[in-house]
């Protein structure tokens, strides 16, 4: 069970991993771009493959 905990991310803990501000990830799940459950009125999660799909999916290259 600890590792399926594990799989779900507050909105602070993905901010985190994305290295961006808290209200950019709320931007971010509002927009639809990453994907969010609701637990409650305002409890929201991550799913951590979300997250990396988004990593991976949403991804820009920036030129130098």
């Amino acid at each position: 069970m600890e590792a399926e905990e594990k799989s779900w991310l507050t909105v602070k803990q993905a901010a985190r991993e994305l290295d961006v501000p808290l209200s950019r990830a709320y931007e971010l799940i509002h927009s639809g771009h990453l994907p969010a459950v609701r637990l409650g009125e305002r409890t929201l999660r991550v799913f951590r493959p979300e997250l990396e799909r988004f990593l991976t999916e949403e991804r820009r290259v920036v030129a130098s």
